[in-house]
């Protein structure tokens, strides 16, 4: 009991670090991506939704994210799932060895590895949701006893977690393979079914255009933004930690740590390690970069000029933030007035060109919006609204309606 009392405390605390961490550095990341996606109630868009290959992690995700609009709720919801993740995916390792004090950092490695891929506004949190469910399923999986009961359960868990959560099926088949391989080797075998089972279902649902491409039905690129290719591992690393930390259990198994003190430094080693991946994952992959243009963005969405414009006080060299005190001081009726009084860098500061990029074609709307140029406005709302993660945003929908 104290063992399990103080592994309940460890995942407690590592809620409430995420919590505060996630909160006092990326609340604007939450109130940016939240207008990304639309919660439709209707039955004809759910059922809709339903059919599709993952259907129920995006349902379940866009019901989630309506929420992001309030303070605390994006980073609370997101650290209670990353939490529940890491939780799971300690109470499986520690079915293979119960003694095992490697379990620790096993745990976190992937939960880092969620976490930093979700500071990428391309990467849908639906993938973290099927994540979930493939725990869960796993979770249950390891509780039965018959190798029989075992099999049946794979192949149909199999399907309804690629009907439900979509590609994370790969991703469960293959765990599920793992440990057959590591505790019953002679009869693993078997469990090239669900594999198969889930690899037919990916040909069957390109096949039938449910799933747009290969990659889609058996990676984890079904959870990114469609027409990105993403680069690196990071978003591949969570599906590759589990089946490898499975691997590290079991050939850890025999190893003793010893007890008390030895024990004890085992752990804190762990979470030295585990620190060192959380701050260096932050480095490399928390976007830094953003964090001032999405706390800009939702100033400017909801009208809260002076704060752009005391934000943008001093030396400014970037012309986006430029662009927002500028719109902010016509918003004021003060740009003739106060416009040279700041850091201006040429007519860029006024109107950045035009690019690819959907939060630029975002911030010229509402440029050309301020100044009357309506057909503009809406042109540009049409470009934010295509090039966008998910296709849709509700802010330029309401920017639509307006002009």
């Amino acid at each position: 009991m104290r063992v399990r009392n103080k592994n309940i405390l460890f995942f407690i605390l590592l809620w409430l670090i995420l919590s505060v961490f996630l909160q006092s550095v990326y609340k604007f990341h939450f109130y940016h991506i939240e207008q990304y996606q639309l919660f439709l109630f209707d039955n004809d868009y759910v059922f809709s939704t339903l059919k599709k290959a993952g259907g129920l992690s995006l349902l379940l995700y866009e019901f989630l994210a309506q929420f992001f609009i309030y303070p605390y709720a994006g980073a609370l919801i997101t650290s209670t799932l990353l939490t529940v993740t890491g939780f799971l995916i300690h109470i499986i390792l520690r079915r293979i060895d119960k003694d095992s004090t490697f379990v620790y950092l096993w745990s976190l490695l992937p939960v880092f590895s969620l976490l930093f891929i979700q500071l990428d506004f391309n990467y849908f949190m639906q993938g973290t949701i099927a994540y979930l469910m493939a725990l869960l399923l796993l979770y249950a999986y390891w509780k039965l006893g018959n190798i029989r009961w075992r099999l049946g359960y794979a192949v149909l868990a199999a399907f309804f977690l690629f009907w439900w959560g979509g590609s994370v099926a790969v991703l469960f088949v293959l765990s599920v393979f793992v440990k057959e391989l590591c505790s019953a080797p002679s009869r693993s075998y078997l469990f090239l079914i669900p594999c198969a089972e889930v690899f037919l279902l990916a040909c069957l649902s390109v096949r039938y255009a449910f799933v747009g491409e290969y990659r889609f039905a058996v990676l984890p690129d079904m959870y990114y933004q469609k027409s990105l290719i993403p680069s690196g591992l990071l978003l591949y690393s969570s599906w590759i930690l589990l089946p490898l930390g499975m691997i590290a259990t079991y050939l850890l198994r025999s190893k003793k740590t010893g007890s008390g003190k030895k024990r004890y430094a085992g752990i804190v080693m762990q979470v030295i390690l585990a620190g060192f991946a959380f701050f260096y994952g932050v480095k490399m992959y928390g976007d830094q970069r953003s964090i001032r243009f999405k706390e800009m963005e939702y100033y400017c969405r909801n009208k809260q000029f002076d704060q752009i414009i005391e934000m943008n006080k001093g030396d400014v060299s970037n012309y986006l933030y430029l662009c927002f005190l500028n719109l902010s001081l016509a918003e004021k009726g003060e740009l003739a007035d106060k416009m040279f009084t700041f850091d201006q860098k040429g007519p860029q500061s006024l109107f950045i060109p035009m690019s690819n990029s959907h939060m630029s074609s975002m911030l010229l709307c509402d440029i050309y919006y301020t100044i009357g140029h309506t057909g503009a406005a809406m042109n540009m709302a049409f470009e934010a609204n295509i090039g966008s993660p998910g296709h849709r945003t509700g802010r330029m929908l309401q920017r639509l309606i307006e002009t």
